[in-house]
């Protein structure tokens, strides 16, 4: 008889983008994924000249954003650890 399972996993998206003067100057993508407990970053300067003047203000914006998706990380790691208990206690209904 085949084994036959199921695997479910999370994947959340957070995007940022910085603007200056409501121009936008730098997004950033973050992607978590509770199955690989992974966390992949993708940012980019969308106005480089924007970016440039304001360096290092939008650096503590992207800093923070990076440490919010960090946090969320840990988060869906814990929830992911919670269900994976539950599931081989039985009680997974």
């Amino acid at each position: 008889m085949p084994e036959i399972i199921s695997s479910t996993s999370k994947e959340l998206t957070l995007t940022n983008e910085i603007r200056v003067d409501d121009k936008p100057a730098y997004s950033q993508s973050v992607t978590i994924s509770s199955s690989r407990n992974e966390m992949t970053i993708s940012q980019w300067p969308v106005d480089i000249d924007l970016y440039i003047s304001n360096k290092a203000e939008i650096r503590k914006l992207k800093d923070e954003f990076e440490d919010m998706a960090i946090e969320a990380r840990g988060e869906i790691a814990a929830d992911a650890n919670k269900e994976e208990g539950t599931a081989q206690d039985g009680n997974d209904h």
